[in-house]
């Protein structure tokens, strides 16, 4: 499994848009597989902050509901708490 590629990949999609919370979700959990567990704290801080935003967020396919930023948001945290075996 070679994680490194797969993060080089969604890093050149965060740079056309850096603000999609679903591919802030899977840095996260890439980063968690790699053992960064700060980083994939950050990229879990900034969906929630995307969740927080007046009218939502964009992504490739346009306006990301906020219904699914949500989803995101409590599947971030519970993968987190997992990995940290806070459960």
């Amino acid at each position: 499994k070679d994680f490194g590629v797969v993060l080089q990949w969604l890093d050149k999609l965060l740079e056309q848009h850096p603000e999609d919370p679903v591919i802030l979700s899977r840095v996260g959990y890439v980063l968690l597989q790699l053992g960064d567990v700060d980083g994939a704290k950050a990229c879990f801080g900034a969906v929630e902050e995307q969740g927080e935003k007046e009218g939502g967020s964009e992504g490739p396919e346009g306006r990301v509901p906020p219904k699914l930023v949500k989803g995101l948001i409590h599947r971030n945290a519970g993968i987190l708490k997992f990995a940290q075996k806070d459960f």
